[in-house]
C-alpha cells in the first residue's frame, strides 16, 4: 500500500521543472553569454535534453533531464563549459541500511556546473568530448514516504560529475549529438541519457 502511494505521489510530480528554475537559467545563461562575447573569444552555447535514472535494485520511475550552458574554447583540448542541469525526480527500489528489506526511495538533483571538455575529432565530421568537473548541486535522497529512519539524505555542496558525448556536424557551426552523464550526490548516483544541440559563435 504505501508503495502505490509513493507511485502515486511520483505520478503528480513527474518533470516537474519550475518557472523559477527556468527564469534563474535563462537569466544566468545570458549573462555568461555576453562575457565572452565582449572579450571576443570563441565560445559555444549547448542544450541537452535526455532522460535520468538510477542504479539501483530497482526503477521505479525516471524523469526528464536538462542542461542548459554557455562555454569557451581556446582550442580544441581546451574548453570549459558551465551552465545548469536538472535531473528531475525519480524514484527506485534500495536496499534499507539495517534491515534485510527493501524500500521505493525518491531521488532529486539539480544545480550549476563547471566541467572541462576536451574535443577529439574522429573524422571530418565526428567527433568525441569527454567532460569532467564538479556540481553545486542541491539534492536529496530518501523513501517516497512518511519514514522513521536514518535513510534521508538531503545536501547542498559541490559533487563530482563526468560523461561522455559523440556528436555529428550538420553545419559549420552548429552540431548534434547523443551522450551520458552521471553525478555522484553521495547517497546515490544519479545518471542521465540525452540528446545534444550545440552552436558555436
Amino acid at each position: 500500500m504505501l508503495c502505490r502511494l509513493g507511485r502515486l505521489s511520483l505520478t503528480l510530480t513527474k518533470s516537474e521543472i519550475t518557472m523559477k528554475r527556468l527564469k534563474i537559467a535563462l537569466f544566468t545563461i545570458g549573462i555568461l553569454l555576453a562575457f565572452p562575447a565582449l572579450a571576443e573569444i570563441p565560445f559555444f552555447g549547448s542544450l541537452k535534453v535526455g532522460t535520468s535514472f538510477l542504479d539501483w535494485e530497482g526503477l521505479e520511475s525516471n524523469d526528464l533531464y536538462l542542461a542548459i550552458g554557455v562555454g569557451v574554447e581556446i582550442d580544441p583540448f581546451l574548453r570549459i563549459e558551465i551552465g545548469y542541469e536538472d535531473y528531475g525526480k525519480i524514484s527506485g527500489v534500495y536496499r534499507e541500511g539495517f534491515t534485510s528489506g527493501s524500500n521505493v526511495g525518491l531521488v532529486e538533483a539539480d544545480g550549476w556546473y563547471l566541467v572541462y571538455v576536451p574535443r577529439f575529432q574522429l573524422s571530418d565530421n565526428w567527433t568525441f568530448e569527454p567532460t569532467v568537473g564538479v556540481v553545486y548541486t542541491e539534492s536529496f535522497a530518501g523513501p517516497t514516504f512518511h519514514h522513521s529512519g536514518t535513510d534521508q539524505f538531503s545536501d547542498k555542496d559541490w559533487r563530482f560529475r563526468f560523461g561522455v558525448e559523440v556528436a555529428y556536424s550538420i553545419a559549420e557551426n552548429a552540431s548534434i549529438g547523443i551522450g551520458y552523464v552521471e553525478l555522484d550526490i553521495g547517497r546515490a548516483s544519479v545518471h542521465a541519457l540525452f540528446a545534444s544541440l550545440k552552436y558555436e559563435f
